[in-house]
């Protein structure tokens, strides 16, 4: 099932499955915005900066969905970082920190008016690469930086392991700057998929700019079934979005890209030319301009 978030005080934040605690997480602030990556990383450098509001931890294993308990295509990118290797003696997991250890963190600026503006990056994604965007939605703690800077673009990149409240959807959708993608796969099982769809068609009907982001692997299409399952899936993804919505994400590892199996958007698909410079897509904000 979704999680739910709610804040304890300003310091903390509870994580709830059901009425059940599964975490009580810091809240750090800073005067010096540590937690920007103003010039993006490798990939993203000098096109999409990171607003890392929530980092370190997506708490999969807490919503109890098929298959919660392995990383994501069981190779999670948030645990093959230098710095997920570096502290995995100390049981760094992405998807259980904040539960079993104290990496998770929400991040936020300092002072009784924090400074949000934004440097001269067009794009900036909000929530690590590490965390979930829907946690950050349900925190609503990224309707600030969106005031600020009218002139940006934001990304949110949903798993929906967060529910988002109607009042919070509502707010967001009065802004033209904004949107949210939602991963999607055959990988995942039919419950937390399930999950996934109907969010993408919620969001949707409450008037927020909506993107799919759809990661394949031929090595998974192996067998008959296991076609169907895709083209059902992007089947049941069609009936919600149009085809320039769907960001195609060819499985990578280890810097090994896969190649696209759908080619669904007319305008591209995701790491296309590895870094965002050049890509058209530029994380659904092509559609956003267009919509």
């Amino acid at each position: 099932m979704q999680l739910k978030t709610q804040w304890i005080n300003k310091s903390q934040v509870a994580i709830l499955r059901g009425n059940q605690v599964v975490a009580a997480s810091k809240v750090r602030y800073f005067s010096d915005r540590r937690f920007l990556s103003t010039q993006g990383n490798a990939k993203t450098k000098g096109v999409v900066g990171m607003i890392n509001c929530v980092a370190n931890g997506c708490f999969r294993c807490a919503t109890g969905f098929e298959k919660c308990e392995q990383d994501c295509y069981n190779a999670c990118y948030a645990n093959k970082t230098y710095y997920a290797l570096k502290n995995k003696k100390d049981s760094f997991n992405v998807i259980s920190n904040g539960m079993e250890n104290d990496f998770f963190h929400i991040n936020l600026p300092e002072g009784e008016s924090p400074n949000y503006k934004l440097n001269t990056l067009k794009i900036w994604r909000f929530g690590s690469e590490t965390s979930d965007s829907s946690l950050a939605l349900s925190l609503d703690i990224i309707e600030p930086w969106i005031k600020n800077n009218p002139d940006k673009s934001f990304v949110g990149i949903n798993s929906d392991y967060f529910f988002v409240s109607a009042e919070k959807l509502r707010k967001l959708s009065a802004y033209d700057n904004i949107v949210i993608g939602h991963t999607v796969s055959m990988w995942f099982g039919e419950d937390d998929l399930q999950n996934r769809l109907k969010q993408i068609e919620r969001y949707q009907g409450y008037g927020i700019p909506t993107v799919v982001w759809i990661t394949t692997n031929p090595d998974w299409l192996s067998s008959k079934k296991e076609e169907r399952k895709q083209q059902k899936l992007v089947k049941d993804i069609l009936k919600l979005v149009s085809p320039n919505q769907i960001i195609e994400v060819p499985f990578h590892k280890y810097r090994k890209y896969q190649e696209p199996v759908l080619k669904i958007n007319p305008d591209g698909y995701c790491c296309e030319f590895r870094k965002c410079k050049g890509c058209k897509i530029l994380c659904g904000v092509r559609f956003l301009k267009q919509k």
